[in-house]
């Protein structure tokens, strides 16, 4: 059976690299395969030192995904903290003594890691392309000088279909706003020549498509929204498990990120209270390092935290549908208060009650709404009274809210149309 159309991904991160960048086009390859499309894929050879839960996905056509070596950005003392040898130790020295002489030396444009790698990047692409007949390119950022860059392929290979998938804010966002009037003059530069090549432009987040129809309206027919999803076949094999009866229990899965302190606060006043009336609490937490513990300890609560190590999803799915409550953090940089997530929808799926902790966003607006969960904003008494009812009723969250709108087999018959 014939493929019915041959697709190039160049996705800067990308399995066996656990970078969470390279999940949302692993998981659409996978069913893009499924669908009878030919894959290829061109990723960096991206330094990992843990598993990738998403690896498996990709395994299927692997003999199709191209890497190009990893060339490191970073000056010698931020990659070698702790250097062991005489050499080394030098190295380190004079590495600092630069950077402090001449900042962002070692970089033209330090918030960008791509910036490194374009040669390598055209050269593979024509050549995939010409062998394998590619009808359509998908490029994803950030990050967005590998986007900029990809425009060069567009420009040899005019009538592909060429596609621009936004991940983050390329303009608009945190990371903008923190940049010198130069370098956003560059950056709207690059933004809007890729607009203006691109056939179709995706973003998983909400926001990032108003932005970009806002500001160039004239493109605004291009701008397709394509949410994140989560795979069905992970869950499919959780059984139903005995709750405990006495003990309210809460848990975490994923990366605690930097500034999540105001989060995790309210979150400790709220495992607080609950043990000073009396009832028993335990919060388990699966994530790639302690972060945080000591905020929970130095607040009496160190019986009660419990951290493991990450767990692959299944296994992890397992755990969590036996939880009375999952927990949401959200740091509230650069709006990903608001985004919907991968693991947002995994949440859902397990139909247990999710509590949100955060700033005000587009999340909790979407959990308090639909009646999915609860919001860590609310007064604590008021949320510990939800809380203690709801494991009693189990009215939280509502069973027949339609989640399988954002499965990925779904949401890749809606990328579907733009291939």
């Amino acid at each position: 059976m014939s493929v019915k159309k041959n697709i190039l991904i160049l996705s800067f991160f990308f399995p066996p690299c656990n970078k969470v960048g390279g999940r949302r086009w692993a998981k659409f390859a996978k069913y893009l395969h499924r669908l009878n499309y030919g894959v290829y894929v061109i990723a960096i050879d991206y330094p990992y030192y843990k598993n990738c839960p998403w690896e498996k996905d990709v395994l299927v056509y692997k003999e199709n995904i191209y890497r190009i070596p990893y060339i490191e950005h970073r000056p010698f003392y931020l990659v070698n903290k702790s250097p062991e040898n005489l050499i080394d130790k030098v190295r380190y020295r004079l590495s600092w003594y630069k950077e402090k002489i001449v900042p962002t030396q070692y970089s033209e444009d330090p918030i960008d890691i791509s910036e490194k790698y374009n040669d390598n990047l055209l050269q593979i692409s024509k050549r995939i392309i010409l062998e394998k007949k590619i009808d359509t390119v998908i490029v994803t950022g950030g990050p967005f000088r590998w986007c900029y860059e990809s425009l060069k392929i567009k420009q040899s290979f005019p009538d592909l279909n060429f596609v621009l998938d936004l991940r983050d804010f390329w303009t608009g966002g945190y990371s903008y706003e923190r940049m010198d009037e130069s370098t956003k003059m560059r950056e709207n530069f690059r933004e809007k020549e890729c607009i203006k090549a691109a056939n179709i432009i995706t973003t998983p987040a909400e926001r990032i498509a108003i932005h970009l129809r806002n500001k160039y309206p004239q493109f605004s027919n291009r701008i397709i929204h394509i949410p994140h999803a989560y795979d069905a076949e992970e869950l499919n094999a959780l059984m139903n498990y005995k709750m405990q009866e006495k003990t309210i229990t809460f848990a975490y899965g994923g990366v605690f990120y930097s500034h999540m302190e105001e989060a995790i606060g309210k979150l400790i006043l709220l495992l607080q209270k609950i043990k000073s009336k009396g009832i028993s609490v335990k919060f388990d937490v699966y994530t790639f390092d302690n972060a945080y513990e000591h905020l929970f300890k130095s607040a009496g609560l160190e019986k009660e935290i419990h951290y493991h190590k990450t767990l692959p999803p299944s296994e992890l799915f397992a755990i969590l549908s036996r939880t009375d409550y999952l927990l949401q953090l959200r740091a509230g940089e650069a709006q990903e208060q608001h985004f919907k997530s991968t693991k947002f929808y995994e949440l859902i799926a397990l139909r247990r009650p999710i509590i949100y902790f955060g700033p005000t966003s587009d999340i909790e607006d979407f959990l308090l709404e639909n009646h999915l969960g609860f919001s860590g904003n609310a007064p604590t008494e008021t949320l510990i009274k939800q809380i203690i009812n709801n494991k009693e009723e189990q009215k939280i969250p509502d069973k027949n809210f339609d989640i399988s709108t954002f499965e990925y087999l779904k949401v890749t018959y809606e990328l579907e149309k733009y291939l």
